[in-house]
């Protein structure tokens, strides 16, 4: 089962990203999502809305979407921008910036770039750890 919630933003200012930070982490917590995964949601979250705040072109985010699925959640931004990173790129050593796609890509279990009519959506989805059950060990003893 999925619950989700979608905010339209309009402002391009880091202003709105620590606003839309903040709301996300209380819409997690209402949601029950475990704290490992919505820490790394909130963290997520913030990147890619920073990196369209920063990078894309007119300023204007269409809309940021969270998901709660069973033992997930996803992040999509939509803007109105035309860069299309689909990678992490290599970053200096010291430099101020530049390895939000690599955090972002570290803490999911997967991410990607769709390119819309007049921008695109950045997304991804950050699942919580499969620990095995006994019934998994049982199943992977018998795969033999």
């Amino acid at each position: 089962m999925a619950t989700a919630h979608t905010e339209a933003l309009f402002a391009a200012a880091a202003a709105s990203v620590k606003h839309a930070r903040g709301w996300a982490r209380v819409w997690l917590v209402e949601q029950k999502v475990p704290e490992d995964v919505r820490d790394s949601v909130v963290l997520c979250r913030s990147e890619i809305l920073t990196n369209a705040v920063r990078h894309q072109g007119s300023g204007e985010i269409v809309a940021a979407r969270l998901v709660r699925f069973d033992d997930a959640a996803a992040v999509s931004v939509e803007d109105s921008g035309d860069v299309f990173l689909e990678h992490a790129v290599p970053v200096a050593e010291f430099a101020e910036g530049g390895r939000g796609l690599a955090v972002v890509r570290a803490v999911s279990a997967q991410w990607g770039v769709q390119p819309r009519a007049g921008g695109k959506v950045v997304w991804c989805e950050v699942a919580r750890p499969h620990e095995p059950s006994p019934t998994d060990l049982i199943n992977s003893r018998n795969a033999k």
